[in-house]
């Protein structure tokens, strides 16, 4: 069941005979997904050009909104797939992992281990995704 490509929109290939009670085959999150993974990763870039002045403060707080814009997007619909549960899963992940915080890989590990509310998140993204390793934090 390893599912861990969210670039992916469809749960199955149905035909037109598709039980009208299935869930449609196209995700509604995964188009969020994929603009906050994205603007994501440009903040992360931004934050590494403020520290280094090759960006102002101001910029960063436009992108940070994005995101936040996206998270909020993606968070008001119903995931459909385990694609759409994993991309829950992930935004849970950034929102209330360690990956939060500035821990060496030991202290991380000690955390994942320990931390129940990590191992709910960790259980999900499991089932959902097949991974065996918590989402990356772009």
């Amino acid at each position: 069941m390893a599912n861990s490509s969210l670039n992916g929109n469809t749960l199955s290939e149905a035909g037109p005979d598709t039980d009208a009670s299935a869930p449609p085959a196209i995700d509604p999150t995964l188009f969020h997904y994929r603009v906050w993974r994205a603007v994501r990763a440009e903040w992360c870039r931004a934050l590494v050009q403020v520290e280094g002045g090759q960006t102002t403060v101001k910029n960063l707080d436009a992108i940070q909104r994005r995101e936040l814009e996206a998270r909020d997007a993606l968070l008001a619909l119903t995931p459909t797939t385990l694609n759409g549960i994993a991309a829950v899963a992930h935004l849970l992940w950034d929102e209330l992992g360690p990956s939060q915080a500035n821990l060496s890989e030991g202290e991380y590990a000690a955390r994942c281990a320990s931390d129940p509310i990590l191992k709910m998140i960790a259980a999900i993204w499991r089932a959902a995704d097949g991974s065996h390793t918590p989402p990356l934090t772009d």
